[in-house]
């Protein structure tokens, strides 16, 4: 039965006069009565004055009015419930993908403990638990930002199960740029309720390196006396206090020079 049908069925249901038997019957009018000019002024006088003395009780009326008035209401309230748009289900993580799930939120909070009792004692990730305060310190420093955007299993094999959870990838370099954020993928192994290992599938795409190689360009040119404090001899960053020193201060010097 579709909306049309329903509302119908409602008006039917209703009715406060299902059958004409229910009315007073009229009284049928002699024509031939009304062939001359003072029959039918009679008669109309008749007519006038019968309409006069019968009036329509009002406690009558109240219940009619009542009754289309809850038909109305109800025939709104039933439209906007079938107007109403549903709200997709979402489904039940399962434990692999609650555990990886986890494991990234506690990333984005910076919460030591609660990685360390996801992550396996020998988990293979890409930084250590006891590398993580300096690479913090230094995200804070540069305003990178790792939100995560969740994660679904892929495979499940003896090894354990293959999640590939998702994330934003956010920085002030980029923002300076006028760079929009961009989705990175690990793709992470899950195995007796811990994390196995972390492999990294996609870091983020061509926005992320620009804004790495503008950066560190910049550095270059501006500060290149400080480039071995702040980077490794293979390029990646130095967590030391004294290089985060300087990324806190040269991002900040960058920013400025690129939005000014």
């Amino acid at each position: 039965m579709n909306t049309e049908d329903q509302v119908v069925a409602l008006f039917a249901k209703a009715n406060p006069v299902p059958s004409l038997d229910l009315l007073d019957p009229i009284e049928k009018v002699d024509i031939d009565r009304l062939t001359s000019d003072t029959e039918r002024r009679r008669a109309m006088t008749e007519v006038k004055t019968t309409r006069e003395d019968v009036a329509v009780p009002r406690h009558r009326l109240v219940p009619v009015l009542l009754a289309v008035l809850g038909v109305i209401v109800a025939t709104a309230i039933i439209l906007g419930q079938l107007n109403r748009p549903t709200e997709p289900v979402q489904p039940t993580p399962t434990e692999a993908e609650a555990i990886a799930t986890a494991y990234y939120e506690a990333g984005a909070n910076q919460d030591l403990s609660a990685i360390e009792e996801l992550a396996a004692s020998d988990a293979d990730v890409p930084i250590e638990p006891s590398e993580l305060s300096g690479r913090w310190a230094y995200e804070r420093a540069t305003g990178w930002v790792f939100p995560p955007a969740g994660c679904e299993e892929r495979s499940t094999g003896p090894d354990g199960t293959l999640v590939a959870c998702r994330y934003m990838v956010d920085g002030a370099w980029m923002q300076a740029l006028g760079l929009e954020p961009e989705v990175g993928i690990d793709l992470v192994l899950v195995e007796d309720g811990r994390i196995q290992s972390v492999t990294e599938e996609s870091g983020g795409g061509d926005n992320v390196g620009e804004a790495w190689s503008a950066f560190r360009s910049w550095v270059v040119a501006n500060h290149n006396d400080d480039m071995s404090t702040m980077y490794e001899s293979n390029g990646l960053p130095r967590y030391t206090p004294e290089a985060v020193a300087l990324w806190e201060q040269y991002t900040d010097e960058f920013v400025a020079e690129m939005t000014g």
